[in-house]
């Protein structure tokens, strides 16, 4: 939880509620849930029980009346696991890169900054470019990425000011701050949003 929350609080707090990246994640988390619930109800049962009546769309009036969860083989991709894998890895390099950014005063928080990243080869930037710039900004906790070329031996990641200006609703930093036309204090993407709801 500690990982994929906090990965996800951008699109869960920011994007339109019913925007397809939000409502995946909020079923991600809504199947975590259920799942743990049902695993942990034969040792804590009214903790587990207590969980199960918070849960919106539950099969069961209770959760002792559920069925245990079973594993779905179809489910597994283990190729998309190690894929994650080494997005993981990356992102350890990252963080050490950011925290000596912070550390020498260069930046505040993770989403001051922008990262370029030189992977070790030619494969793992083809790996990371198939993530997309917006997923990895995501997963990296960063305002802006670029992909630089590959360096044919270790990994390089240079960490410096992201361009533009914060959004005061998003707080990532964006270059088209104050380019929306009903909502110009907000980056385009979060004056969208607001506009959609009053919609």
């Amino acid at each position: 939880s500690s990982f994929y929350v906090d990965v996800t609080k951008d699109l869960l707090y920011t994007f339109a509620p019913n925007s397809p990246e939000r409502r995946s994640a909020q079923t991600a988390m809504w199947r975590t849930a259920a799942t743990l619930a049902k695993l942990i109800a034969p040792i804590m049962p009214f903790t587990a029980e207590e969980v199960w009546q918070h849960l919106p769309q539950r099969e069961t009036e209770s959760i002792h009346l559920a069925a245990f969860p079973q594993v779905d083989a179809g489910q597994r991709d283990t190729g998309l696991g190690g894929r994650w894998q080494k997005l993981l890895e990356v992102r350890a390099l990252v963080a050490a890169e950011l925290e000596k950014s912070r550390q020498a005063g260069a930046i505040g928080k993770s989403l001051e900054a922008q990262v370029t990243i030189g992977a070790d080869s030619a494969a793992s930037r083809e790996l990371l470019g198939g993530f997309g710039e917006r997923m990895l900004e995501m997963i990296l906790i960063v305002s802006q990425i670029k992909l630089g070329p590959a360096t044919g031996s270790g990994w390089k990641v240079e960490v410096a000011k992201a361009d533009g200006a914060k959004c005061p609703r998003c707080w990532r930093w964006q270059t088209d701050v104050g380019s929306h036309a009903t909502h110009p204090e907000l980056c385009g993407r979060c004056g969208s949003v607001l506009t959609e709801r009053a919609a």
